[in-house]
C-alpha cells in the first residue's frame, strides 16, 4: 500500500491468479477486487475468465475478502450494466460492499437505488466533463 492509502484495489485485468489475490490479501486485509468486464471477466487468467461476476465475488470471498468494484469496460454502454451488479450484490457475503465505477455524476444517479455502497469516478472524467 502507498503510503496513507487506506485501501489498494487490484484489478482482475492485471493479476495473473486467484493465489495473486489471495497473498494480497494476505499482505493486508485493505483491498478491493476490482472486476473489470467486457463481454464476461476481463483477465489473463483464464480460470478468472471462465467465471462470471456472481462465481469470482463467491469465491473471492472464500479468501475473506468482502469488498468489490465492478468495472465494465464495454464501450457499448455508457452506464455499466444493471443485471452485472445486480449479479454481484447478490453473490456478496454477509457485511459486503459493493461499489461500481461510473463515468458521469449522472449515472450514479440512475444507480442510486440498486443498494451500492457507492460509485468511483476518475477525476480526469471529471475534469474533462467540465470543459
Amino acid at each position: 500500500l502507498m503510503s496513507g492509502a487506506s485501501n489498494a484495489i487490484i484489478s482482475t485485468k492485471m493479476v495473473d491468479s486467484i493465489e495473486e489475490i489471495a497473498s494480497s490479501y494476505e499482505m493486508t486485509e485493505n483491498v478491493i477486487l476490482q472486476i473489470d468486464v467486457e463481454d464476461g471477466v476481463v483477465s489473463n487468467d483464464p480460470m478468472i475468465s471462465n467465471m462470471t461476476v456472481k462465481e469470482l465475488v463467491r469465491e473471492i470471498s472464500t479468501l475473506g475478502l468482502d469488498t468489490f468494484m465492478i468495472e465494465d469496460l464495454s464501450s457499448s454502454n455508457t452506464m455499466p450494466r444493471r443485471a452485472i451488479i445486480t449479479e454481484a450484490l447478490g453473490a456478496l457475503p454477509t457485511g459486503g460492499r459493493l461499489y461500481v465505477g461510473v463515468d458521469s455524476l449522472e449515472d450514479a444517479t440512475h444507480l442510486d437505488e440498486l443498494g451500492l455502497d457507492g460509485v468511483i469516478i476518475s477525476i480526469s472524467k471529471l475534469v474533462k466533463g467540465l470543459r
